[in-house]
C-alpha cells in the first residue's frame, strides 16, 4: 500500500475526515444506501491497509483504528451541526426581536439586514442561537453595530432548498428570516466592535475620496463586499470569469501574508515572531472584513502554511493543505459543501499538483511566466466542474482574463492596502488621488466587451465528474504506477468522461424539464425545452425580482423565455406591468392572458406592446408548443400541462367553482401557491409542490423542486 500510494498521515486524516462527513451527509439526505455502500468501501480500504502494507501489524491496526475513529469524529460533528440547525425551529412565530446588524446589502425590492446575538420576546423567549435575515421593503439609515428591534412574523429557513443541500446556512448561522417595512424597524443603540468602526471609517474615506465606481471596486477589492458596484459592471466581471477578486478568499489573505512576511524578513524578524505577526495582522483584517466563512479559511490556510515553512524540515504543500482542511471542517464540518471552500482547496490543489506539469510544456522561456500560465490553467480545469454544479455556468475567458487581472489586481490590492492604512492613520487623503485613475482604468477595460457572449451553461458534468477529476488525479502523480498503466488509465478515464458527458447532455438538451419557482417576488412554472421556454405566472410582487428565473434559466440550453402566460384573472388586470418587465429582461414575444379583462385594456395592452403578440383564452381552449399543451380550466385560475402521458396542474388561486367542478385526472404534479389543504384533497397527484408568499420554504413533497418531463 505504502509502495503505491505516497503515504501522508495528514493528507489521509483528511481525506478519512472528508469520507465521514460525506457519509454523514448521505445519512442526513435520507441517501442511506448510499451511506452503507460508502462505509462499505471505507471498511474494505481499512482492511486491505492492514492486510496489505508493510510495517508492524500493531501499528498498522493503530492508523487503522486512528483513521476510523477521524472518520467517525467528524461524521458526528457534521450530523450534531445538521440537527442543531434543524431542532432550532421556530415553526413561524409573531416575535420581538432584538439584534446588532452586522450586514447589510441592497436588493431591488429593498434591503437585506442580517441580524445577529439576537434575542425574542413573545411565545418564545430567550436568546436566539442563528441569524435573522429581514427583508426590508424600502431603504434605512441604518449601519453596521446599530441595535435594531422589530415585531414581525419569524420564518425558519430549511437547509434543502431546490433539492440541494443549502450548507452556507448552517456555516453563516443563518436560520431566520422575516418580512417588515422599513417603519416597522427600530433603531435602539450602537454596539458597534473596533472591526466595525475600522471597516466604517475605511468606507467613508474611500468614498470621500475616489470617484462612485472608483469607490465600489476599491471597496470591494479590499473587504469582500460588492453589493456597491453597478450590476453592469458586477455582470462583466462575472463573466469574464474574475469575480472571485470581491471575495476575500485566498488571493487577498495569501498577497496580504506575503507582503507582511516579505518585509519581516527582510526585518530579519524571528521565524515564529513573524508567523505571529503575519497570524495577528490576518485575523484583524479578517476582523474588519466581517470574520466572513472565506477569509477566515483563507487566514488559517495561510497561517497553516507559514507554520510549515518555519518549522517543517521539508516543506510538503500537501500535508500543509491538509491540516488546514482538518482545522476548518473541525471547526465546521458542513463547509466541506460550501462552493468557496471547495473552490479554495481545489484551486491550490490544483496548481500545486498540476501547475508545474502545465508550466513544462508552455513555450515560454521565462519561468516565471510560465508558471504563472501553468497556475491559472490548472486552477481553471480544477474549478469548471464546481461552477457548473454551483453556477450552471463558466466563462471560457477566463483563463486569459485571470493571466491579465490577477497580476494587475495584485499590485492595485496591495497600493490600496498600504494607502489605506496610511491614511487612516495621517489623513493625507491625495494619496489616492492616483489610485483613483487607476482603479477607473480597469473598469474601462472591463467595461469595453461586452463578455457575456464568452459564458457557457446549460452543461453538466453529473457523476462524470469523478472520471473528470480521477484522470487529473493520476495526471498528478499523486498515486504511483507504471508510466503505461497511468497513461492507459488516463485515456480510459477521459474516453468515458467525454462520452458520458456528451450521452448526459445530448439527452438534456433535447428533454424538456419543468422548474417551479416559489419566493417573496414571484412564484411562477418553467418549462424549458430545446427551441421553447414557456413560463407560467401564477403570482407576483409589485417589484417583482426575476432572479430566481433567470437561475433556471442557466440550467437550460434556450437562455431566452418564448412565452409567458399569466394565470388568475387578478393576474391578469395586472398584465402590463408583469409583460413590461419580461419583455425588457427576455424580449418575450408571445403572451397568453385568460379572457378576464374588458376591451379598453386590450386596446392598451396591444398598444403598450405591439412588438408582442398577445393570445386570450378561455376555458379549454389550448395552446400547442411542440409534443406539449397549455391550457386554462377553473376560470383561469389553473393551468393544465399535457406531455404524452405527463399531467401537471398549476394553481394560483382557489375559487368555489372548483370544489364543484369534477375532475377525475390523476396529475403527475399539482403545483400551488396556496389553500394547499384544500387542494390536496380534492385533487389526485404523485407530488405536491406548495409555495406561497408568506412562506415558500414549506413543501409537501421536500426538496421536489424540478419535474423532469422527458
Amino acid at each position: 500500500m505504502k509502495k503505491f500510494v505516497n503515504f501522508r498521515p495528514i493528507f489521509f486524516a483528511s481525506l478519512c475526515a472528508m469520507l465521514g462527513i460525506v457519509d454523514a451527509y448521505f445519512f442526513v439526505m435520507k441517501n442511506y444506501l448510499l451511506s452503507i455502500i460508502l462505509l462499505a468501501i471505507f471498511v474494505i480500504l481499512i482492511t486491505l491497509f492492514i492486510i496489505k502494507s508493510n510495517g508492524k501489524l500493531s501499528r498498522r491496526f493503530f492508523i487503522s483504528i486512528t483513521l476510523f475513529l477521524i472518520a467517525t469524529l467528524f461524521a458526528l460533528n457534521f450530523s450534531f451541526n445538521v440537527n442543531s440547525y434543524i431542532n432550532a425551529d421556530l415553526k413561524t412565530q409573531r416575535l420581538l426581536i432584538t439584534g446588532t446588524v452586522s450586514e447589510i446589502q441592497n436588493t431591488e425590492n429593498g434591503e437585506r439586514i442580517t441580524m445577529k446575538d439576537n434575542t425574542a420576546k413573545g411565545t418564545f423567549s430567550g436568546k436566539l442561537k442563528y441569524n435573522v435575515l429581514v427583508y426590508v421593503d424600502g431603504e434605512t439609515d441604518y449601519d453596521v453595530g446599530d441595535v435594531l428591534y422589530f415585531y414581525g412574523d419569524i420564518y425558519d429557513n430549511d437547509y434543502i432548498y431546490e433539492a440541494r443541500f443549502e450548507s452556507y446556512k448552517i456555516a453563516d448561522k443563518t436560520k431566520y428570516f422575516a418580512f417588515i417595512d422599513n417603519t416597522d424597524l427600530l433603531k435602539a443603540g450602537e454596539k458597534k466592535t473596533v472591526f466595525d468602526r475600522v471597516r466604517l471609517s475605511l468606507r467613508d474615506t474611500l468614498k470621500a475620496n475616489l470617484s462612485e465606481d472608483g469607490f465600489s471596486i476599491a471597496y470591494a477589492l479590499l473587504l469582500g463586499d460588492s453589493d456597491y458596484i453597478d450590476n453592469d459592471i458586477i455582470t462583466n466581471f462575472r463573466s469574464a470569469g474574475v469575480a472571485h477578486i470581491f471575495a476575500v478568499s485566498g488571493l487577498h489573505i495569501g498577497f496580504l501574508a506575503t507582503i507582511f512576511y516579505f518585509v519581516l524578513k527582510k526585518l530579519r524578524v524571528n521565524g515564529f515572531l513573524s508567523v505571529i505577526i503575519c497570524a495577528s495582522v490576518l485575523l484583524i483584517y479578517s476582523g474588519v472584513c466581517g470574520f466572513s466563512s472565506s477569509s477566515i479559511r483563507a487566514v488559517i490556510m495561510s497561517v497553516v502554511l507559514l507554520l510549515s515553512t518555519v518549522f517543517g524540515k521539508k516543506y510538503d504543500m500537501l500535508s500543509s493543505i491538509s491540516l488546514a482542511s482538518l482545522i476548518i471542517l473541525f471547526i465546521s464540518p458542513v463547509q466541506l459543501f460550501c462552493v468557496g471552500f471547495q473552490l479554495s482547496f481545489g484551486v491550490v490543489l490544483g496548481i500545486m499538483l498540476l501547475g508545474k506539469k502545465f508550466a513544462l510544456i508552455i513555450p515560454v522561456k521565462n519561468d516565471k511566466i510560465s508558471n504563472l500560465i501553468g497556475g491559472v490553467i490548472s486552477a481553471q480545469l480544477i474549478s469548471v466542474p464546481i461552477c457548473l454544479y454551483a453556477f450552471n455556468e463558466f466563462s471560457l475567458i477566463a483563463i486569459i482574463a485571470n493571466l491579465l487581472f490577477i497580476p494587475v489586481v495584485g499590485v492595485i490590492y496591495s497600493a490600496l492596502f498600504i494607502v489605506s492604512v496610511v491614511v487612516l492613520i495621517s489623513g493625507l487623503n491625495f494619496l489616492f488621488f492616483p489610485l483613483n485613475y487607476v482603479v477607473l482604468g480597469v473598469i474601462y477595460l472591463i467595461k469595453a466587451f461586452d463578455y457575456t457572449v464568452f459564458m457557457v451553461g446549460g452543461i453538466t458534468f453529473g457523476l462524470y465528474s469523478l472520471f473528470y477529476y480521477g484522470a487529473l488525479i493520476l495526471a498528478a502523480d499523486l498515486i504511483n504506477l507504471k508510466t503505461i498503466v497511468k497513461r492507459g488509465l488516463i485515456c480510459l478515464f477521459a474516453l468515458v468522461f467525454a462520452c458520458g458527458t456528451t450521452l448526459l447532455n445530448v439527452r438534456d438538451i433535447n428533454g424538456e424539464k419543468c422548474y417551479i419557482i416559489g419566493d417573496r417576488d414571484i412564484c411562477a412554472t418553467l418549462f424549458t425545452g430545446k427551441d421553447d421556454n414557456t413560463l407560467i405566472i401564477s403570482n407576483v410582487k409589485n417589484n417583482f425580482s426575476l432572479k430566481r428565473v433567470d437561475r433556471c434559466l442557466k440550467k437550460s440550453y434556450n437562455k431566452k423565455i418564448d412565452r409567458v402566460i399569466i394565470a388568475n384573472s387578478e393576474q391578469t388586470v395586472n398584465a402590463d406591468r408583469i409583460l413590461a418587465k419580461l419583455y425588457a429582461y427576455y424580449g418575450v414575444k408571445k403572451a397568453v392572458l385568460y379572457d378576464g379583462v374588458d376591451e379598453e385594456y386590450k386596446t392598451a395592452l396591444s398598444k403598450m406592446f405591439f412588438n408582442t403578440e398577445i393570445i386570450y383564452l378561455y376555458d379549454g381552449d389550448t395552446v400547442k408548443v411542440r409534443n406539449s399543451t397549455f391550457s386554462y380550466d377553473y376560470g383561469g385560475y389553473a393551468v393544465k400541462y399535457k406531455n404524452g402521458a405527463k399531467n401537471i396542474i398549476i394553481f394560483s388561486a382557489l375559487d368555489r367553482g372548483i370544489m364543484n367542478k369534477e375532475d377525475e385526472i390523476e396529475y403527475g404534479a399539482l403545483i400551488a401557491t396556496d389553500y394547499v389543504e384544500i387542494l390536496k384533497s380534492r385533487f389526485k397527484s404523485e407530488n405536491l409542490i406548495a409555495y406561497n408568499l408568506k412562506n415558500y420554504t414549506n413543501a409537501y413533497y421536500r426538496g421536489n423542486y424540478l419535474i423532469k418531463i422527458s
